[in-house]
């Protein structure tokens, strides 16, 4: 998430695309600012909002994590199969259909 962002992010982005409570998302955030992972600081378009920056500790630690997590969906994906895939990507394709029907009617 960091990363597309250029490692910094407003807090209030960080809970909406994680869809978790603030108060967690906060806590979090805290921790690793404790941790010399992030800063934050006073956006300067909205002084009552904060922007979120990993410095060189974070983002090497989320690249690192990141390196791991990819290198596991790959071998998840290749032991599925790509007949599988396609059949899960068509299933999701059906479901979003379905639901943006439901969401015009």
């Amino acid at each position: 998430m960091f990363e597309n962002h250029d490692f910094k992010l407003p807090l209030t982005c960080l809970i909406k695309e994680t869809g978790l409570p603030k108060q967690t998302v906060t806590s979090i955030v805290n921790k690793l600012r404790r941790e010399e992972k992030i800063m934050t600081l006073p956006d300067p378009t909205d002084k009552r909002s904060k922007i979120l920056y990993l410095n060189e500790v974070g983002q090497e630690q989320a690249r690192t994590v990141l390196v791991e997590l990819r290198t596991k969906e790959l071998k998840a994906a290749q032991a599925l199969g790509i007949e599988k895939l396609r059949l899960l990507n068509d299933l999701n394709e059906e479901m979003l259909t379905n639901l943006k029907g439901q969401v015009e009617e």
